[in-house]
């Protein structure tokens, strides 16, 4: 049936559209802190639960920054859990988007959400 058709292409284009603003999402300022973001994170969680728990990374940022190790560790949790909040609020936005076209009875009812560019 050509509306499956036009959902189909409709769905792919909103996938991608999402896929690209995804990229854009990043929890950390620079490569370089991408670089250690995941050690970070990991010794931050591990030092809020227990702050005998050894932290080599953050200890050296720490020294090197003169914010304090529970400075650090605290900035790291709230950066993971902004990232995570965005890539939710995106996910949602792209379910939501893909249910309306699910919903869609006609073609033209598709070409209206405008996902199907110049096609």
């Amino acid at each position: 049936h050509f509306i499956n058709a036009i959902k189909y292409i409709s769905k792919l284009e909103c996938q991608y559209h999402y896929d690209e603003k995804f990229s854009a999402l990043t929890p950390t300022q620079s490569a370089l802190e991408a670089s250690t973001y995941q050690q970070q994170l990991a010794e931050a969680q591990a030092y809020m639960a227990n702050p005998a728990y050894p932290t080599p990374l953050l200890s050296v940022l720490s020294q090197g920054s003169g914010i304090s190790v529970s400075d650090l560790a605290q900035r790291a949790i709230s950066r993971n859990e902004a990232y995570e909040g965005q890539k939710a609020s995106l996910l949602a936005e792209m379910l939501g988007d893909l249910n309306e076209i699910d919903n869609c009875q006609t073609a033209h009812e598709v070409e209206q959400l405008g996902w199907l560019g110049d096609i």
